[in-house]
């Protein structure tokens, strides 16, 4: 009994550890790995890439909107954020209140998560901007870390908005997970009250 409670606190706590990093997104590279012409994409046009143009440009069809949020404005200076996905997610731009060069795209705990086996990130600025947007292939988040956005357009204005496309994968809640791991801890403990 007590190894077994060893080996839940020790699953408990890699699943709490592998959430505590994020993922680094910049212009040239995603968590250091530098960008290619496969993972990450930017031009001047479309001006403002919607689900279907990205799904053009990545070569993945049938993209859907997730989760968006904007930068406030002077008169509204609330950061806007919509999509399915708009409750579970909380985006900070820093570094200037209105031209942010970077984001941080936080997880909100106890909702529903992103988890798409299609997911792709798109970083927007002004139609002055050269590119204008970015897009990079983030397959590999687990829409639970945080998405950290840096360095985007530092002398030129900014960030206008990001957006994350994807294809959703069926995937239970969290709670049926949680109900579902309560259960099988259970069955475990009768079973060895059986035995004692």
């Amino acid at each position: 009994m007590k190894n077994s409670i060893k080996i839940l606190i020790g699953l408990a706590l890699s699943v709490i550890a592998s959430q505590a990093q994020a993922l680094l997104i910049t212009p040239a590279d995603i968590d250091g790995v530098a960008c290619t012409n496969t993972t990450c994409w930017s031009d001047v046009s479309p001006t403002n890439p919607d689900a279907a143009d990205v799904s053009d440009i990545v070569g993945v069809a049938d993209l859907v909107s997730l989760y968006k949020a904007e930068v406030g404005t002077p008169d509204n200076p609330a950061v806007v954020e919509e999509g399915p996905f708009a409750s579970s997610y909380d985006t900070t731009f820093s570094n200037a209140i209105f031209d942010p060069a970077d984001a941080l795209i936080s997880y909100v705990a106890g909702s529903d998560s992103i988890s798409c086996p299609e997911c792709f990130l798109l970083v927007k600025g002004a139609a002055a901007h050269t590119p204008i947007w970015y897009i990079f292939d983030i397959r590999s988040w687990d829409g639970l870390v945080d998405i950290d956005i840096t360095g985007f357009w530092p002398d030129q204005g900014a960030i206008s908005h990001v957006t994350i496309f994807g294809k959703v994968a069926d995937v239970p809640e969290p709670g049926m997970i949680g109900l579902l791991s309560i259960g099988l801890l259970g069955m475990f403990v009768a079973r060895h009250r059986m035995k004692l």
